[in-house]
């Protein structure tokens, strides 16, 4: 009896542990997700990482990640096929609660309009000081359609514009604070 009971606690005490790392591993997943501003396309389409990188590079790119608002570099090698049907799924069912779920609130007491007030892949760290920002452009955009016309966004250039225009770009490392 004493083996059976020793062998019943070690499985429950390895379930633990690989449950425990399951949940760890999802919730670094969600995080990877709006450290790009719930860009799965840019998460999983980023290029790898140069063959001359360094081991501590490699090492802190999970930690940068969370941090500076970019990816590490070689994300899709380092996911399992679930793992990116996971990010799949999280970012389309994100999209259904937006889509569905404030359009159907917004058709009863709000009226029309409040898909639009509400941003669920703006990022909740901090509010914002000002709304007007000034920013670099750090990467080529094109032109970007803002409430008061296009701009088009080319490297080195600087503008004075809304926030809530052009988040995702700055989440996204296109455009650099100033």
């Amino acid at each position: 009896m004493p083996t059976i009971l020793l062998y019943q606690t070690a499985i429950l005490r390895n379930k633990r542990c690989l449950l425990a790392y399951h949940h760890h591993r999802i919730e670094f997943l969600k995080d990877l997700y709006w450290s790009v501003g719930g860009a799965l396309p840019l998460l999983l389409s980023l290029p790898p990482a140069a063959a001359n990188a360094n081991a501590a590079e490699t090492a802190n790119a999970g930690a940068q990640a969370a941090g500076s608002g970019t990816a590490p570099q070689d994300v899709r090698s380092k996911l399992s096929p679930h793992e990116v049907d996971f990010l799949r799924s999280y970012a389309a069912s994100l999209l259904t609660l937006r889509t569905e779920a404030f359009s159907s609130a917004a058709e009863g007491a709000a009226g029309p309009g409040l898909t639009e007030d509400i941003d669920l892949l703006a990022p909740i760290s901090h509010p914002p000081k000002d709304l007007q920002v000034l920013v670099r452009v750090v990467h080529d955009c094109g032109i970007v359609h803002t409430e008061l016309g296009a701009i088009d966004f080319k490297r080195g250039h600087r503008f004075m514009v809304r926030r809530s225009d052009i988040e995702h770009l700055i989440v996204q490392g296109y455009l650099e604070e100033s």
